[in-house]
């Protein structure tokens, strides 16, 4: 079913959405090296490589059964060609299967699983779920002797991405309470002609939540705004 076809404005879609989102526990992000200096360094450089953040694909189902259900999910495959490999992630939403499609290319170690794998979970980036994950900045590092990230560096990876994780997402069962309650409140006691009015008096507050949490409630001030939900 097309895209546009799903009334994304639903306040029910916009929580899946948000929990599709929410980023994944410190313990379950894994590290490995992208771009290195190998090919450019010179003689007494130190290797140097670039950490890339990641998450296991039985983590990403997870997260799709957990938020979705067992049964409102599925994907496919489709061979490419050339060692291309695509999948095709459906989840069940407004009464309808709504489909987005990436794929993957072979790895070089385990290639068809590796190609399996990686483009279920880029196809899972198109939902949201990891997307998080590349806006994570991280510089280059030393590595050490076999190009592998030295165990003292990974405080300092998983630092960096708690850092990213804490501005989106609603990251505890407490918190997405207290969204639920305030959008409530919202819906309850803000008319269209006072959206805002709401926002100016409101406007340290609302730059305080997190990202996914800002845009929940963004989202229904905006259509109490548009006459599409009343107060």
């Amino acid at each position: 079913m097309p895209h546009d076809q799903v009334h994304w404005e639903d306040p029910l879609l916009q929580e899946l959405r948000s929990e599709l989102e929410a980023p994944f526990a410190t313990e379950l992000i894994s590290w490995r090296v992208g771009s290195t200096n190998k090919k450019y360094k010179k003689q007494g450089e130190p290797n140097k490589g670039k950490p890339l953040a990641y998450i296991d694909a039985r983590d990403v189902m997870e997260r799709l059964d957990g938020v979705m259900g067992v049964g409102n999910w599925q994907n496919d495959y489709m061979d490419c060609g050339g060692g291309k490999l695509a999948c095709r992630l459906g989840l069940y939403l407004d009464g309808q299967w709504v489909w987005k499609t990436d794929g993957a290319g072979s790895t070089d170690m385990e290639a068809e699983k590796g190609a399996f794998s990686d483009a279920f979970k880029r196809a899972a980036v198109r939902w949201g779920i990891g997307r998080y994950l590349y806006s994570l900045s991280v510089s280059y590092i030393q590595l050490d002797d076999r190009w592998r990230i030295p165990r003292d560096a990974y405080q300092g990876l998983n630092e960096a991405h708690d850092k990213v994780a804490a501005q989106v997402g609603m990251s505890s069962p407490s918190e997405k309470a207290a969204i639920r309650n305030l959008i409530q409140t919202i819906k309850n006691s803000v008319p269209a002609d006072q959206v805002e009015e709401y926002r100016s008096r409101n406007a340290g507050m609302l730059s305080q939540l997190r990202l996914a949490q800002r845009n929940a409630v963004e989202n229904t001030l905006d259509l109490i705004a548009e006459g599409r939900m009343a107060a």
